[in-house]
């Protein structure tokens, strides 16, 4: 049988902290069946205009 797995990392861009910095997403899915982790713990500065 197989397996397919994919992990996706996407921006939260709709969370801002006061640094001007959002938190990176990890989404993973195993069989096309999704988990969504949450926030990696690394923040990424996001540039506006």
């Amino acid at each position: 049988m197989k397996t397919i797995f994919r992990a996706v990392f996407y921006l939260r861009s709709n969370y801002v902290n006061k640094e001007g910095k959002t938190p990176v997403m990890l989404r993973i899915y195993l069989n096309n069946e999704r988990l969504s982790i949450g926030s990696t713990g690394l923040p990424f500065a996001v540039a506006m205009g």
